[in-house]
């Protein structure tokens, strides 16, 4: 039951990672734009 519980928090945490690069890509991208 923990090795699932540890999977899943795995998983959001590279989620989570992969969202703010895709934030941070879309501000600076943003910026340079401008």
């Amino acid at each position: 039951a923990i090795e699932k519980l540890l999977y899943k928090v795995e998983g959001l945490e590279k989620r989570l990672r992969r969202a703010e690069e895709l934030l941070y890509y879309v501000i600076s991208g943003n910026n340079t734009a401008q």
